[in-house]
This record gives structure tokens, C-alpha cells and sequence, in this order.
């Protein structure tokens, strides 16, 4: 964020969880692995340290087949982590920007 006024500087902290839970596919034949994303913030004024704003975003779970290979599965899961990092990520950028908007 690009902010002109130094007397309102904010500090933003985040931390991202990932949860994975197995599915059956709509047909019952297949096991799904569901992972979900958990994104914690608190929104800080710096120089009086006061919380702003705090709070959580989920994400939508994303579902990946699982595969007999350990590399495969492993890829996939790590492929479904940066989706949902980054689609984290932009609603939050969303969320904080209409908060600083109101406070400044």
C-alpha cells in the first residue's frame, strides 16, 4: 500500500493455514483430497499499537485426486497451496484496502 500520510502507518500481520481432508467423488468411486485455506490478520497502528481491525478469511476448498505416486500427490497438494495463497492473498489485499480506505 502506498500511504502519503506518515502519521497513519499501519502494520499488517498474516499468517495462512492450510487444511486437507479427504472426500468421496460425487459417483462414490473416488477419493478426493480437499484443502481449505485459513488466513489470520490483525490490521496495527503503528505508532499507538492498536489493533484496527483483526480477523479471518477462509477460502473455498479446492479438490485434487489423489494418486498412487508419492511425487504426484505431493505436487498436486503443493500446486493447490499456491492457488489458494494467492486467492487468499488478493481478498485480503480486497479487505484491507476498503478498511484503510474508511480509516484515512
Amino acid at each position: 500500500f502506498v500511504i502519503k500520510d506518515t502519521r497513519n502507518i499501519f502494520i499488517l500481520k498474516a499468517e495462512i493455514e492450510f487444511v486437507s481432508t479427504e472426500a468421496l467423488s460425487v459417483s462414490g468411486q473416488y477419493i478426493l483430497t480437499s484443502t481449505k485455506a485459513k488466513v489470520d490478520y490483525e490490521l496495527i497502528k503503528k505508532n499507538t499499537n492498536v489493533v484496527i481491525k483483526s480477523g479471518s478469511i477462509t477460502t473455498f476448498p479446492a479438490l485434487s485426486s489423489t494418486s498412487n505416486s508419492l511425487f504426484t500427490r505431493e505436487k498436486g497438494i503443493e500446486h493447490i497451496k499456491e492457488r489458494l495463497a494467492i486467492s487468499s492473498a488478493r481478498s485480503l489485499y480486497k479487505r484491507i484496502n476498503i478498511i484503510l480506505r474508511r480509516l484515512v
